[in-house]
């Protein structure tokens, strides 16, 4: 086994990418002994390899980007286990490759970048220890659709109408909140990057945006 990247410590165990002559690159676990060191889960069984990466540890719960050889690349999770091993709901099912990237947690919520095969790669997130299968609700949000982006004054909703908007800075606090709106006066707001989440009709998405004057 070739160790490509150490990517985690549960409390019990290490988690980290190995590569072998069958099965390529996978999720492999161990103890610190050899006959405690294995793969966890054949993602992509046999050749070639799901190429596991992009890891963070959340409350003993590791997400990742893999490749299962029929979704493309999503977001998945696992506790260590086979049976813990799954994927999250998919983001692109257009062409199967959402390549989710930079996951980062952020209070309550895991944000990270991806691809639906809609709008471009925008910012995605989940409830962290709640629901983190609420992903599927931030997919079924992309008919909401803002503008402009960059934007000084005034931010304007379409698609999904009207919405409830929350804006927060990037280190989390919320700034700025109205409610059923179809458009939001953000003249008060500094120039920089934001959050931007958007909820209707119970769906959720976060998007990057960008204050400039």
């Amino acid at each position: 086994i070739v160790v490509a990247l150490i990517i985690a410590m549960l409390i019990s165990m290490m988690l980290f990418t190995g590569s072998d002559n069958f099965y390529g690159a996978e999720l492999y676990r161990s103890n610190g002994t050899a006959n405690n060191t294995f793969m966890v889960k054949d993602i992509r069984p046999g050749m070639p390899a799901s190429s596991p990466g992009g890891y963070i540890n959340i409350n003993d719960t590791v997400y990742f980007a893999a490749n299962d050889g029929v979704n493309g690349v999503e977001v998945w999770r696992t506790d260590g286990t086979d049976d813990g091993t799954i994927a999250l709901p998919q983001i692109n099912p257009a062409d199967g490759f959402a390549s989710p990237r930079f996951f980062t947690r952020s209070g309550t919520n895991c944000f990270f970048t991806a691809l639906d095969g809609i709008t471009g790669v925008e910012l995605w997130s989940f409830k962290v220890g709640v629901d983190d299968t609420g992903i599927e609700a931030a997919k079924a949000a992309s008919p909401v659709i803002f503008y402009p982006n960059p934007a000084a004054d005034i931010l304007l909703f379409s698609g999904i109408s009207p919405v409830d908007a929350s804006v927060f800075s990037v280190d989390g606090r919320l700034v700025l909140m109205a409610k059923t709106v179809s458009e939001l006066n953000v003249s008060g707001l500094s120039e920089g990057i934001y959050i931007l989440k958007t909820t209707s009709n119970n769906s959720v998405r976060s998007s990057s945006l960008v204050i400039a004057r």
